[in-house]
């Protein structure tokens, strides 16, 4: 049987679907206390811009260490 795409693109594929499923979740979740506390302690801009920085790799760490894993 052969297949029209390489195995290797539908792991991807699915790899960054759970990735970004994960994201989403704790986006919506996390982002609005991180950014109360900015607002509250009036923190630049920097402070915005590295939770979102923060957010992407706490979804990617234990993502790309559970494939390694598995």
């Amino acid at each position: 049987m052969s297949v029209p795409i390489p195995l290797n693109y539908v792991f991807l594929f699915n790899y960054f679907k759970h990735v970004l499923g994960s994201n989403k979740a704790m986006f919506f979740l996390v982002f609005p206390f991180l950014t109360a506390i900015g607002l509250y302690i009036e923190a630049p801009i920097l402070y915005y811009v590295l939770i979102a920085l923060l957010n992407f790799f706490v979804a990617i760490v234990p993502s790309g260490l559970g494939v390694l894993v598995v």
